[in-house]
């Protein structure tokens, strides 16, 4: 006699990632990355410009999420780009109260 227990084992769905762990990797491959661009760039003679310097990580975290959602870890992928979301959110908080700071001293 078959019981439901055998068919539904043997229909396991394809994994489809965490949006966690997506979520935790986009932050560790943007700091990681940053940390690791500061550490190159005090080798070089001359400092190259601000655009160069500042995308190598986002695209980094970009073409991880394309690996993920082309793997079928679709979670995954869209816990990378919530994560990313969350950096830029970080940066403008952070360069708006910069400048609000920078504003008291001009008054």
């Amino acid at each position: 006699m078959s019981t439901p227990e055998e068919t539904l084992s043997s229909t396991v769905p394809a994994p489809r990632g965490s949006r966690l762990l997506g979520f935790g990797l986009a932050w560790l491959v943007m700091i990681a990355s940053c940390v690791a661009e500061m550490f190159a760039i005090d080798l070089l003679p001359q400092p190259p410009s601000f655009l160069p310097l500042f995308s190598a990580p986002w695209i980094l975290a970009i073409l991880l999420a394309i690996a993920f959602s082309a793997t079928g870890r679709t979670r995954t992928a869209a816990g990378i780009a919530i994560g990313l979301a969350t950096v830029l959110v970080a940066c403008v908080v952070l360069f708006m109260l910069l400048v609000g700071q920078l504003s008291h001293n001009f008054r």
